[in-house]
């Protein structure tokens, strides 16, 4: 019987989670208009892994016309030239300064992308106001992870901008729940993370 009230509850929990994840979302992304009001980011932090984020940083880049842009995540045989090219970015943006863009070959999950943009800002401590961006369904365990890598000595304000996803879509709402997982899977281990293995290549697969 308590397996059973344990299980339903879990189960509640899972889709509260889910339905609080978009919010979250929304509610940065709001902040981050209001910040970047008529002033740019010093730094655009995009991570890889679903269709549609690099070409919507590149629009963001746009915007901003003095940000550093930052693409964490990228196929190590991929230049900034070669990335853009296979992406579907508009003309304009394809003529962008390449030297505004910096890639990261290392991450390999949302973990280690955190990594290389605190890695990346503390080796520009010029840098102060960074926006990352990432689909809505991420931007919450991007945050969680954000706030437990930050140390007393990083004074970088980050913002979030999540693209907004279809939840009428089954194909979408599969991958919400996914990230619920996600969410759950990083907070447990960020729980029990020593922060000394900070420069391990690989924390944990898929967090």
């Amino acid at each position: 019987m308590n397996i059973g009230v344990g299980l339903l509850a879990l189960f509640f929990i899972t889709i509260l989670v889910g339905f609080y994840i978009p919010m979250v979302s929304n509610s940065e992304s709001e902040l981050s208009d209001r910040a970047f009001y008529k002033k740019d980011p010093d730094l655009i932090a995009v991570y890889t892994g679903d269709s549609g984020r690099i070409e919507f940083a590149m629009d963001q880049a746009l915007k901003y016309k003095t940000s550093k842009v930052l693409i964490s995540g990228v196929y190590s045989a991929n230049s900034v030239q070669t990335l853009l090219s296979q992406q579907k970015v508009s003309t304009e943006a394809l003529s962008l300064d390449p030297n505004r863009i910096e890639i990261d070959h290392v991450a390999k999950n949302t973990i280690e992308n955190v990594i290389s943009t605190f890695h990346y800002l503390r080796n520009n401590p010029t840098y102060k106001k960074v926006l990352i961006i990432s689909n809505d369904y991420h931007i919450m365990r991007i945050r969680l992870i954000v706030e437990e890598i930050r140390t007393k000595k990083d004074h970088f304000e980050f913002y979030y901008k999540g693209i907004p996803t279809d939840y009428w879509s089954v194909r979408n709402i599969k991958i919400l729940y996914t990230e619920v997982i996600k969410y759950f899977k990083a907070w447990g281990f960020l729980l029990l993370w020593d922060k000394d293995s900070l420069g391990s290549s690989n924390p944990i697969e898929g967090v």
